[in-house]
């Protein structure tokens, strides 16, 4: 629905910003983790046939209680000790999609590679 009624798409965590860009390119090539959780947790992204939707593992804090840094390194398969610091909500070079991410997912990256849990 998202992508029929809109031309940009502010993806947001714990209130903060975390992923800016136009529709079709977040919903394509998500750089936020949070968002490719969303994206991969919807009904035509399920494919393993057990009718189950993916979730993203962990727990939203309550409010006042999300970690200082970035708001989702509790959850974030990525997340390392540069994550205690708050990311900027930038985009690469020729790009206009910003995420607010130490560690975003390039175009051709699985969600889960790149860096370690911590």
């Amino acid at each position: 629905m998202v992508a029929s009624i809109c031309q940009e798409l502010l993806v947001m965590y714990g209130g903060s910003i975390v992923e800016h860009g136009d529709v079709a390119t977040v919903f394509d090539s998500p750089r936020h983790p949070y968002t490719a959780g969303l994206r991969a947790s919807t009904v035509l992204e399920s494919t393993d046939g057990s009718g189950r939707l993916s979730t993203i593992p962990g727990r939203v804090p309550s409010l006042g209680s999300f970690p200082g840094g970035c708001v989702y390194r509790n959850r974030c398969p990525r997340a390392d000790d540069v994550c205690r610091t708050v990311p900027l909500l930038t985009a690469p070079p020729g790009s206009t999609q910003r995420a607010a991410c130490h560690h975003p997912i390039e175009s051709d990256q699985p969600l889960g590679s790149g860096k370690a849990s911590a």
